[in-house]
């Protein structure tokens, strides 16, 4: 796992291979969510600036039949609320779980945002991550419960009749 680094998605630079990055994020998404989505989604995810998003990419680019883009084996999309972020999605290629890949892109994704200078200018108040999870997920809670998230609110029947979702938040600077 060391040849995996994760990395600010560069929405200029990366343009160019903008439709095999959209596949893979839409495969990497359906897989892992009940809500199947189109291309689009994350076109507009890409193309709006409050939205952040980090790669988890496989460094180790040996073989010259793979685009770079192939690699991706996860993403983290934040958006911009400006007085606090959401983790908005996050989510890693099925044949890659449970090595310890999400805690590492939840991690390094979040150090990496708040050494940006327009999010490590924010007062200790704005400077929190807030996020919401179906109740019954418990591997995505347990993620975050480890990454130092704690719950702060239930949104009774958000995703039906008895399917409740939890808000969560992680303080970053105390």
């Amino acid at each position: 796992m060391k040849d995996l680094k994760v990395e600010k998605l560069n929405k200029n630079k990366d343009i160019s291979s903008i439709e095999n990055i959209l596949e893979i994020f839409t495969k990497i998404h359906n897989e892992n969510f009940e809500n199947k989505i189109e291309k689009e989604y994350f076109l507009n995810i890409f193309s709006n600036i409050r939205y952040e998003v980090y790669v988890l990419k496989n460094d180790n680019m040996h073989d010259p039949h793979k685009e770079e883009n192939e690699c991706i084996s996860g993403y983290i999309v934040f958006y911009d609320t400006i007085d606090t972020l959401e983790l908005f999605e996050i989510a890693v290629d099925k044949r890659m779980q449970n090595r310890g890949l999400g805690n590492r892109l939840l991690s390094e994704s979040i150090e990496f945002l708040f050494s940006e200078k327009k999010y490590s200018n924010r007062n200790e108040e704005d400077s929190k991550i807030i996020l919401e999870v179906r109740e019954d997920n418990c591997r995505a809670i347990r993620l975050y419960e480890k990454s130092g998230f704690e719950q702060i609110s239930l949104r009774k029947n958000y995703y039906g009749q008895d399917k409740h979702g939890k808000i969560m938040m992680k303080k970053i600077r105390q």
